[in-house]
Formats: structure tokens, C-alpha cells, sequence
């Protein structure tokens, strides 16, 4: 019995062994940089990461690639050994730095990446995810950057009161990150760079209070999904992942294919960047008095009113009011509210810009930043002020005004290959480039 017991032993402690010297040798194989990445080669990219079969080389020596490649066309790299290869980058960087407007000249990549908001202590329920001002954020890759950039000017916060820290993979890989607040960072489903990330001992969270109209305003190729973190990750992470339904924005990478390498015999390699510098409640209606028996039937029968908040509902009094009608509370806001029928009842309709009139259903089509609180009604106070193009420094909420009798260029969801097809400017401001 004494020695079943013993081999017992000895044979639980051996595949413990056999567990702990595979799971720390695939970390030391990340952490073991070579030349390049596979022999399979088939990219340029500043993402190695994410991004299987790319050529293992740093940020500044990407950065000297892009800008050869910029304006030359080609791809300068201290190799012999392809005589060409694709570019494998972000869709911002794309579009605004290397103006590569024709969607001839590149096909996105065949898989989604998602952006993760990470935390060092776990998000209470009322947590809004986009006050981060006087926080520490911290980054790793160049489009967790940009996205970041977006946050910040489409929350109307100042950038001097965010503590912007970039992390490399080693701080990841040996988990000595400095103290922070959020982890914002893009990742491939079942990439490298995930495993890592899935390796940290801390929350991962969705996007869950955030408009992502706000953000695209800014970094236009963002795509929304709403869906849970766990779905995307291993099945071990769920101790560490928000178990609640959230906005997930996703980005597709894009390739320019094909692309002749010249050969550089020299090459810089740097680990750190320095930085650049640089729900409310909804307001009160009063309710019809009830004696005015004329007014009620008049907005009882009237198809060009509704239920803001509930369509089931079809009389202004149980719309209205804090409780269903079977006496319970209500756990929504709904208010009684007109319909639009022409363009020109809503507030920031203009005929010169084709945006902001009446949309189907009755809904009055609202500048990005305001909040709808109704069919036509709507708060534009504070936070929620409008956001427009001709205004770069969002946290000046009065900019909107200050338009010298000129019309002003309000900026409306979904509206960047209109504004593109007539030579307007897509976005409200440009971001900094880590190039």
C-alpha cells in the first residue's frame, strides 16, 4: 500500500513537471526574439504579434519602412531574402498617412481584431469605462494608440489630465507592468499576442457604456459588435472576463500586396516611444392634466406621436409614467414625444448639408456627441454637446457656436464616404502618428 501510494506520488509530481516546463517554454519562445518570426514570411507589419507570418522587426524600423515605402514604393529592409512582400497595417494609417484612398490598392485582412479594455481591479456595474480622466492608461501597439487618441477627443477629455504610458510585450511577457488604471489594446482571436494577454492576472472588459459613433468621428473604421468578451477568448479565462453583454468595436487590418524589397544593410532597433504631447437621466416631462380630456384624446389618437423608449405603448400617461401598468416599477426611460414628418422639424436640419433631417419611424437624425431623449427631443448640455468639423479641441463645448454666421458643419454617424465623395473633410480631427 506504502508503495502504490509512492508511485501515486511520484506520478502526479512528474506530470506537474511535464505541465510547468511547457507552459513556461512556450512563454520563453515568445520571449526568445530571432531574425524573423517563420520562415513563412508573407508580411510587413507593427504587429508581429497579431500577426502570423510577419517579419520580426521593431517600431522605429517599421516606421523607416513605411515612409520609404511612402514615397517610393518600395520596402526598404536589411534582408536578401524576399524579393517581395505585403504590407500588413493599420486602416488609419492607410487611409490619412499614406493616402491610399482607392480600395483597389488593398483588401483587408481575413480576420477581425477586437480592442480589449483591461483593468488592475474589477469595473463595479455603474463604471463608466470612458472616465479616464487623471487615470493611468497604458498602450502597447501604435493602433491601441490612435484608438486612445479617439477616446479622449471623443469624450471631450483633456489629454494633459491622462497619464499615457506605453508597455512593451516583454513588460506583458514577464508581467513586470507598471502600476495602471486601463489596458487599452487591439487583439487578434487566437493570436500570440492572446495568449499573452490571457496570461495577465487581470479583468477584461468590453466597451460597455460607450457610443462608438463618437469614436468613429476620429477613427472612422471601427465596426461595432455587441457580444460577450468570453466568446472571444479560452475557455480558462472566464475568472478574469466581464460576464455581461458589451460593445466590442473591431478593426480589420488592411494589405497592400506585393510590394518589392530593396535591400538595407542597416537597422535600428528601439524598445520605448517617448509619448507626443499633446447615462444621464433622462430630463422631466410633466404629463397632460388629466382633466384636459380635449388635449388627452388629441395626443391619444395622434399618429404622429409615440412612445420614446417603449413602442408597445400607445398613450402618453403610461409612457410617462415611473410605473408599468401593472403598478411595478419601471427599470427603462420612455417619454411621449411627437414625430417627425418633414426634414425641416428637426432642430439641425440644414437643406445645404443633407444631414440631420427626418429619419424612418419618425426619429429625428441627431449630431454625434448629443443624446437623444426623444423622437425630436434631445440633451446637448455638457458631455453631451454636438460634436462638428470645424472644432478639433473637443473639450471647448461652446466650439459648435462660434461660427461666424456660417453654417455649422455638425458631424452625423455614418456619414464618412458621403463626406468623402464631396471632398469634405471625414473626420473631425487628425490623430498623431507614432511614425
Amino acid at each position: 500500500m506504502y508503495l502504490k501510494n509512492r508511485y501515486l506520488i511520484l506520478s502526479i509530481l512528474l506530470i506537474l513537471i511535464i505541465i510547468f516546463i511547457g507552459f513556461f517554454g512556450h512563454l520563453l519562445n515568445i520571449n526568445n526574439i530571432e531574425t524573423f518570426a517563420t520562415d513563412d514570411i508573407l508580411y510587413v507589419s507593427d504587429n508581429m504579434y497579431n500577426f502570423k507570418q510577419s517579419l520580426n522587426i521593431d517600431l522605429n524600423t517599421f516606421n523607416n519602412v513605411l515612409n520609404n515605402y511612402k514615397t517610393k514604393k518600395e520596402l526598404l529592409l536589411n534582408t536578401t531574402k524576399y524579393n517581395s512582400l505585403s504590407l500588413l497595417i493599420d486602416p488609419y494609417v492607410n487611409y490619412f498617412y499614406l493616402n491610399n484612398t482607392n480600395n483597389n490598392n488593398y483588401e483587408n485582412y481575413n480576420k477581425n481584431g477586437i480592442f480589449l479594455y483591461i483593468t488592475s481591479s474589477i469595473l463595479v456595474t455603474d463604471t463608466c469605462v470612458w472616465d479616464i480622466e487623471n487615470k493611468t492608461v497604458g498602450y502597447v501597439f501604435p493602433s491601441d494608440y490612435y484608438f486612445i487618441q479617439a477616446f479622449i477627443k471623443a469624450y471631450k477629455i483633456d489629454i494633459n489630465k491622462v497619464n499615457l504610458v506605453q508597455f512593451s510585450i516583454d513588460d506583458l511577457i514577464k508581467k513586470e507592468l507598471p502600476e495602471f488604471d486601463v489596458l487599452i489594446t487591439y487583439v487578434i482571436p487566437d493570436s500570440e499576442y492572446m495568449v499573452i494577454i490571457e496570461h495577465l492576472k487581470y479583468f477584461i472588459n468590453g466597451f460597455n457604456d460607450v457610443d462608438l459613433d463618437r469614436l468613429k468621428a476620429f477613427y472612422p473604421f471601427l465596426k461595432e459588435k455587441n457580444d460577450y468578451i468570453g466568446n472571444f477568448l479560452s475557455k480558462n479565462m472566464k475568472g478574469f472576463i466581464s460576464n455581461v453583454k458589451t460593445i466590442i468595436p473591431e478593426m480589420n487590418y488592411v494589405i497592400i500586396k506585393n510590394i518589392p524589397v530593396i535591400s538595407n544593410i542597416q537597422e535600428t532597433f528601439i524598445t520605448r516611444l517617448e509619448m507626443p504631447e499633446g447615462y444621464i437621466e433622462g430630463k422631466d416631462y410633466k404629463n397632460v392634466n388629466s382633466s384636459n380630456l380635449e388635449l388627452i384624446s388629441e395626443l391619444y389618437n395622434d399618429r404622429n406621436y409615440g412612445c420614446y423608449g417603449n413602442n408597445i405603448v400607445n398613450n402618453k400617461f403610461e409612457c410617462d409614467s415611473m410605473y408599468n401598468i401593472d403598478g411595478t416599477g419601471k427599470n427603462y426611460y420612455s417619454v411621449w414625444d411627437k414625430k417627425c414628418n418633414t426634414d425641416s422639424d428637426c432642430p439641425f436640419y440644414s437643406k445645404n448639408y443633407l444631414s440631420g433631417g427626418c429619419l424612418k419611424d419618425g426619429f429625428c437624425e441627431l449630431p454625434i456627441g448629443v443624446k437623444r431623449t426623444g423622437f425630436m427631443k434631445y440633451d446637448d448640455e455638457g458631455l453631451n454637446t454636438p460634436m462638428c468639423y470645424n472644432c478639433e479641441d473637443t473639450t471647448d463645448l461652446e466650439c459648435c457656436k462660434k461660427n461666424d454666421g456660417k453654417i455649422i458643419a455638425y458631424a452625423f454617424p455614418n456619414e464618412f464616404d458621403r463626406r468623402v465623395e464631396r471632398g469634405l473633410t471625414p473626420v473631425i480631427a487628425p490623430l498623431k502618428y507614432i511614425i
